[in-house]
């Protein structure tokens, strides 16, 4: 792991965010979490939008605040912007059709994918990032071929101890094959920067706050990459433990 640089993020307190949150969307609502669209294949950069419109940029830098399984399924095939029939915000219950316990659905079952080896349903997993400057993290989600990267860094950090929220992690692209030659685009994450115990107490309280809100953002089509073929081993989907 390297530590080149302690960073400050000049977070803001949990009671001002709640404020500056009520004062931009009202009472009791829920904020809308820019959803960064994970690249289709042949692709090594990311598509962000600002205020002076959409930047691409190749690689995403901030503190992984809080990740979270997730689970989408179509019983037609994707078409670019149709609705899931079925998804799951936790990666254990489904909710739609055929919905419920995601270990008992034939769907989740490898091999169940009518195109090629795989599962119908498709893991994902939603990064929830807060970048320097920025008081409303990004919501990344990664398809099943960039999971085992992700578990790797999380597990590399436990090693020395470190929390996922205590580090500036910087996520790029590089452009793999499967087995078949099929090009894809694969997450890769490295640590570049040490947060400050104040930091890092700030970043805590505001997962606190932030994990209900996105827990209670609906799975959609804008987070479905349907670029990556499915890798050909069974583990290589292997979510993350916790989160």
């Amino acid at each position: 792991m390297t530590t080149e640089r302690t960073t400050a993020l000049a977070l803001l307190s949990k009671e001002s965010f709640l404020e500056l949150v009520t004062e931009n969307y009202g009472d009791n609502a829920t904020p809308q979490f820019q959803q960064i669209k994970f690249p289709t294949s042949g692709s090594k950069s990311f598509v962000v939008s600002g205020l002076s419109g959409d930047e691409t940029v190749e690689h995403l830098e901030g503190v992984v605040i809080f990740h979270h399984a997730a689970r989408a399924y179509w019983h037609t095939a994707f078409s670019g912007g149709n609705l899931p029939d079925c998804s799951s915000r936790d990666g254990v219950v489904g909710i739609g059709d055929p919905g419920g316990a995601c270990a008992r659905c034939p769907y989740n079952q490898w091999g169940s994918r009518a195109n090629g080896p795989g599962k119908a349903c498709k893991d994902m997993r939603r990064l929830v990032i807060l970048r320097s400057g920025e008081m409303m993290p990004i919501i990344l989600t990664l398809p099943p071929t960039s999971l085992r990267p992700f578990n790797d860094y999380a597990g590399n950090l436990l090693r020395v101890k470190v929390s996922i929220r205590g580090v500036l992690t910087r996520i790029g692209l590089i452009i793999t094959k499967n087995a078949g030659g099929i090009a894809y685009s694969q997450a890769t994450f490295r640590s570049v920067g040490k947060l400050g115990e104040d930091d890092l107490v700030a970043i805590r309280a505001l997962a606190e706050v932030m994990t209900p809100m996105v827990r209670r953002t609906a799975v959609d089509a804008s987070e479905y990459n349907d670029g990556s073929p499915a890798p050909e081993d069974p583990n290589a989907g292997q979510e993350p433990r916790g989160g």
